[in-house]
C-alpha cells in the first residue's frame, strides 16, 4: 500500500504547485466598448414622440464634473444620438465585430485565459422600455459568452441608458456575475474579487460606492496587483482629457488608487491609449490602458499606429477642468500612446510584471506594453 502512497502524494503536490503557479501568471482577454445595437432594441414611436431625457452638465459634491448626467435628467431630445449612431453600430456589427470577437475568442482560448473583461458600453442604450432594455442586454451578453468560457463585464455610461436602463442591468448581468465568479464580492453593479494575491476592483461609474473599494482594499492587505476596471478612464491622456475621466468622489477615489499603487483598464474614450503616473513625492504610481473594439469609422480604426500626442493648447480646460488637472495629474502623468485602433487585448499577469499585448483588428501584429 506504501507504494502507492508517495506517487499519490507527489501528484497532489504537482497539482497544489500547478494551481498556485497559475495564480502567479495567468491570461486575461479585455474588449472595450462593442455597442451592439439594432433598431428593434429601441421603441422609436415613444422616442420620436417623448423624446429621450438628457442632461446639461451636472457636478458632484466635489465641484466637478460628474459622468452620472443622465441619472439627473435635465432636458428633452428628440432622437439624437439613437438616430445618429444606431445606423453606425448596425453596420460594424454586420461587417467587423464578428470578426473582432472570434480572434479574440481564439486568442484566449491559445493562450487559455482565465476571463474575458469587456469594459463597458456593451449595448448603446436609449432602449424606451424595460423589456427592450432586458433584450438588448441578453442579446449582447450573449454575443460574448457564445465565445468566451467566462466573460465580466463593468457598467458603461450606455449600459444603463434610458427608461428602466438600472432595473434592466440588475436583472440581466447581476445574476449573470454571481454564476460566474466563484469569490465574488457584490454591491449592486460594484464587485470586487481575487485571484491569488491580485484584487480586481469593478467600478460603475453610473453607480459609485467608495466605500464598498475601501473595505474591498482593506480586506485584503497582502495584495500583489490591485487591477481597477472602470468604464471611464481615471487618468487623462492630457488637459484635453480631463472632461473624459471619472470624477464622482474623485478625491476620495483617486487617494485610494493611488495608495494601492493601482493598474487602471478601460474603455470609453474610443481610442487605444496608456498613461503613467507617478508622484516624486509619495513614490506612488498607477498605470492605465484604454482598450476600443468598436469599428464605427473604418477608414480611422481599422489601422493603428503607435503614436502620442504633441503639446495640447486646448482651449476648453478652464474652471473645473484646468482645477482638476492641477491638483491631481499636473507633473505626474505621462502619455506613451494615444492613437487611433480598435482591436483586443491579452492581460498577462504575471510574477515578473504586467503586460498588456494589443492586437488591432485588420494587422497581424502583436503590440506590447508594459504596464508594472
Amino acid at each position: 500500500m506504501k507504494k502507492y502512497l508517495m506517487p499519490a502524494f507527489l501528484l497532489l503536490c504537482a497539482l497544489t504547485f500547478c494551481r498556485g503557479n497559475d495564480n502567479l501568471n495567468y491570461n486575461i482577454a479585455v474588449l472595450g466598448d462593442i455597442h451592439f445595437d439594432d433598431w428593434k432594441y429601441h421603441d422609436m414611436s415613444k422616442i420620436k414622440h417623448l423624446g429621450i431625457p438628457q442632461s446639461k452638465h451636472v457636478y458632484n459634491k466635489d465641484g466637478y464634473y460628474s459622468w452620472r448626467n443622465h441619472s439627473l435628467w435635465t432636458e428633452i431630445n428628440k432622437g439624437g444620438s439613437v438616430e445618429k449612431n444606431t445606423p453606425l453600430n448596425m453596420k460594424m456589427w454586420q461587417k467587423y465585430l464578428p470578426d473582432l470577437l472570434n480572434a479574440a475568442a481564439a486568442k484566449a482560448r491559445e493562450v487559455n485565459a482565465r476571463y474575458a473583461f469587456q469594459l463597458g458600453d456593451m449595448i448603446h442604450g436609449d432602449c424606451y422600455t424595460l423589456t427592450l432594455h432586458k433584450s438588448n442586454l441578453q442579446d449582447s451578453l450573449k454575443q460574448l459568452t457564445s465565445r468566451f468560457d467566462k466573460v465580466l463585464v463593468v457598467s458603461g455610461n450606455h449600459d444603463t441608458r434610458g427608461t428602466d436602463g438600472r432595473r434592466a442591468w440588475n436583472e440581466v448581468i447581476n445574476p449573470h456575475l454571481d454564476k460566474t465568479v466563484e469569490n465574488l464580492n457584490r454591491k449592486n453593479s460594484n464587485y470586487s474579487f481575487t485571484i491569488g494575491k491580485d484584487l480586481y476592483l469593478f467600478y460603475d461609474v453610473m453607480n459609485v460606492d467608495v466605500e464598498f473599494f475601501e473595505k474591498a482594499v482593506k480586506a485584503n492587505p497582502g495584495r500583489r496587483y490591485t487591477f481597477f476596471i472602470s468604464h471611464v478612464p481615471l487618468l487623462p491622456t492630457g488637459k484635453h482629457a480631463v472632461r473624459s475621466i471619472l470624477s464622482d468622489d474623485i478625491t476620495r477615489l483617486f487617494n485610494l488608487l493611488e495608495s494601492c499603487n493601482a493598474i487602471i483598464i478601460s474603455g470609453h474614450t474610443h481610442k487605444i491609449s496608456m498613461v503613467e503616473y507617478f508622484d516624486k513625492d509619495s513614490k506612488r504610481r498607477m498605470s492605465q490602458f484604454i482598450i476600443n473594439s468598436t469599428v464605427r469609422f473604418p477608414d480611422k480604426q481599422l489601422e493603428f499606429k503607435e503614436s502620442v500626442p504633441g503639446k495640447d493648447a486646448f482651449a476648453a480646460n478652464a474652471g473645473k477642468s484646468k482645477e482638476l488637472w492641477n491638483k491631481f495629474y499636473k507633473g505626474k502623468v505621462k502619455t506613451k500612446l494615444h492613437s487611433n485602433g480598435s482591436g483586443y487585448g491579452i492581460l498577462r499577469v504575471t510574477d515578473k510584471g504586467v503586460f498588456m499585448d494589443y492586437r488591432n483588428i485588420s494587422q497581424n501584429k502583436v503590440y506590447t506594453y508594459k504596464l508594472r
